[in-house]
């Protein structure tokens, strides 16, 4: 029997990735907002006419937005390596589970990280060598218990040969007692006629 596991309903990447986004993207478009207004209440402070305002606003969007996008990408290229950093040792753990379900002992996870993964990784690599370690012993002492069995039987077929031989001894042993038994009464009974 082969074992595996359902893929999640949701991954921890693409959640990360989701949350990362969306922490960038508000937080850029409120930058945006509040940097625009502000922007614009200062040159309408300095007295600028109306459509120098206007035109260097669209310009100020234009830049800003275009500065969130970059920034957005920036921070999604940072959360996918973060990602892959966390979600890379746990689908090494996933995988080497799998493995020592479908029977493959010897499978041990290399994840060199001193961080909780690590740990985990560890600890999976201990639990997996007692695993094979008491493997070992349970085939062993099923190949003990073989050869026990083995030579118990041998033992009960000798008793048993023993057995049939002094039964088979017995029942002479009686066959003869009824003969001499016999032998002795007509012995008897002919000494008795000839007196």
């Amino acid at each position: 029997m082969v074992y595996k596991i359902k893929p999640p309903k949701s991954s921890l990447r693409n959640n990360i990735l989701i949350a990362f986004f969306l922490v960038i993207a508000l937080g850029g478009v409120i930058t945006n907002i509040v940097l625009h207004d502000v922007f614009l209440s200062a040159m309408n402070k300095q007295g600028l006419d109306k459509n120098i305002i206007e035109d260097v606003g669209r310009h100020f969007i234009i830049i800003s937005t275009g500065l969130t996008i970059a920034g957005i990408f920036a921070v999604l290229f940072i959360a996918v390596f973060l990602s892959n950093t966390i979600t890379g040792p746990i689908r090494k753990l996933t995988n080497g589970m799998l493995n020592i379900a479908n029977g493959k002992w010897a499978t041990r996870i290399e994840i060199e990280s001193k961080d909780e993964l690590g740990q985990l990784a560890a600890g999976f690599n201990l639990m997996a060598e007692q695993i094979e370690n008491d493997l070992r012993k349970i085939e062993a002492a099923k190949q003990s218990l073989s050869k026990s069995e083995k030579e118990l039987k041998k033992r009960v077929q000798e008793l048993e040969k023993f057995y049939n031989m002094a039964v088979g001894r017995e029942t002479k042993m009686v066959k003869l007692k009824k003969e001499i038994k016999k032998l002795k009464d007509q012995v008897l009974h002919d000494k008795h006629k000839e007196v």
